[in-house]
């Protein structure tokens, strides 16, 4: 007798372990042609088509090295990144951090980098060690149009950023939405019950993780 395996979907408000307050939940609106479960980690579309991006040398800074060559990634967050010269020489190392203080990479000058920003340090002949640079990124949001959908690292519209996590599953048609309550801060949820993005690596779930930890929602 073959035996039938039955999977029990989570249950609504289940991968919520602790709201710290009442404004921990939020109602949200799904976008239009997503199919939501509870426990989904979820990006917010909205990005404007205005965004930039520019660099600056550290006024206390020593050597020549200069930065350029500056453009933007899916996973690129509003912010400045700090770039410091951690080595020196043509091809020295430098690390850049995020603006919430992780650490994107590590790259050598004279190479393109190439993460959740990307840029190129130029020696201009002698790079000097604690030399830094800050990269602003602004990327305007339109509040008024913002809607949920499936976090997804390789989108561009905001979406690749995970900001909140779904507590009601939600199916939505072509020109279609719908509302559910969301985790959007403050909050410890079980990570066993969380969906992520199938296609997405480790490293990106990493970072969304820090990016759910920024809005001090915890994972258990």
């Amino acid at each position: 007798m073959t035996a039938t395996v039955f999977t029990e979907a989570v249950h609504p408000m289940a991968p919520l372990i602790e709201a710290v307050h009442n404004l921990s939940i939020d109602e949200v609106v799904i976008a239009a042609s997503q199919t939501i479960v509870v426990g989904q980690v979820l990006g917010s579309t909205g990005l404007t088509s205005t965004e930039t991006i520019s660099g600056a040398a550290a006024a206390g800074n020593v050597g020549t090295t200069t930065i350029g060559s500056l453009s933007t990634s899916a996973s690129a967050v509003n912010g400045v990144y700090n770039v410091v010269q951690l080595t020196a020489g043509a091809t020295g190392e430098f690390e850049v951090g995020r603006p919430d203080g992780t650490i994107d990479g590590v790259g050598k000058i004279g190479t393109a980098y190439a993460g959740s920003i990307n840029f190129t340090l130029t020696t201009g002949g002698s790079p000097a060690v604690g030399d830094s640079f800050s990269i602003t990124v602004t990327r305007p949001f339109d509040e008024a149009g913002e809607q949920f959908e499936a976090w997804n690292p390789a989108n561009t519209d905001g979406s690749q950023s995970a900001i909140a996590i779904a507590m009601y599953p939600a199916t939505t048609g072509a020109g279609q939405t719908a509302r559910i309550a969301a985790v959007r801060r403050d909050a410890t949820v079980r990570a066993s019950d969380l969906t992520w993005n199938g296609s997405a690596t480790a490293a990106q779930i990493a970072y969304a993780t820090q990016q759910l930890a920024a809005k001090n929602i915890i994972l258990r």
